[in-house]
């Protein structure tokens, strides 16, 4: 549990906190010495682990170098660093129109942790409803700060957040306006409709081009070829033709034995016509 440390001459003069992966648990109060949680819902921190003195001490010993750094290193003397606010506002919940619901200001790269947050409806202040987090150190020297606002949109309203930095009083604001949304069964209905009218469209559209090609691929009537088309079309008779004499047996085998299997017969007889149960017919 890494603490973090930071002293400036600006209000608050010092700032402490007890991290966890960079997750703010704790944050050190300086005027009464004493720990805070994070959140409200955290256990109180134990007393005796760590007397507020020793943390309280060596504040005194940075005191000249917060008001005058130039005499604690006068090679060194740079200009103060200061961060320009970023500050991002979101709702904590989904939106629903004439809900409550509650705005979120987080505001980002603060350096040194002064600012005040502050909120607007139609450019006319707001203080009810407002909570103010403590700042949670981040990497770089950096720090964040949240700010809530309970409110309870509606369609028209202007919303604001107002970051401040003490030393220069320069501000920095962030709108927000709430966008109806479309309710989720409205859109699976109107989507379903769309797809429904497409599909129906499509079928429109393809029956008759599908029963076009048929007929034109076929002239008029299944089995013969488009006329000019230059493709042969074949179709089976499968109705007698006329009789036909019967194939040959051929001589059997000698029954007795011998030098060998006698030689085969000179296999079925042609005959004059076409099979009885079969013709293929090709037009060219």
């Amino acid at each position: 549990h890494p603490h973090r440390r930071a002293a400036g001459p600006d209000v608050p003069s010092l700032g402490l906190a007890l991290t966890f992966d960079d997750e703010q648990l704790f944050w050190f109060d300086a005027p009464s010495s004493r720990w805070q949680p994070r959140l409200p819902d955290f256990p109180a921190w134990p007393e005796a682990t760590e007397p507020p003195s020793e943390l309280v001490s060596p504040v005194p010993c940075c005191h000249p170098c917060r008001c005058h750094p130039c005499r604690c290193h006068p090679c060194r003397c740079h200009p103060p660093a200061a961060g320009i606010p970023v500050a991002n506002v979101f709702l904590k919940r989904p939106l629903e129109l004439g809900r409550p619901n509650t705005l979120v200001c987080m505001v980002g790269n603060i350096f040194p942790p002064a600012v005040t947050i502050g909120w607007q409806r139609d450019g006319v202040p707001v203080t009810e409803g407002v909570t103010n987090t403590t700042y949670t150190p981040v990497e770089e020297l950096g720090f964040v700060r949240f700010s809530y606002l309970e409110v309870t949109p509606r369609a028209g309203d202007v919303y604001s957040c107002i970051v401040t930095r003490e030393r220069d009083n320069t501000s920095v604001l962030t709108y927000w306006v709430p966008q109806d949304p479309v309710p989720s069964d409205v859109l699976a209905t109107a989507l379903c409709g769309a797809a429904m009218a497409l599909g129906i469209l499509l079928a429109l559209v393809g029956l008759p081009r599908a029963q076009g090609e048929g007929w034109g691929r076929g002239g008029g009537t299944r089995g013969w070829g488009h006329a000019g088309s230059g493709h042969p079309s074949s179709f089976i008779f499968l109705g007698p033709l006329g009789p036909g004499p019967a194939p040959h047996p051929g001589p059997a085998p000698h029954p007795g034995p011998g030098p060998g299997p006698c030689p085969p017969g000179p296999g079925p007889h042609p005959g004059p016509h076409l099979a009885e149960w079969g013709q293929a017919v090709t037009k060219l």
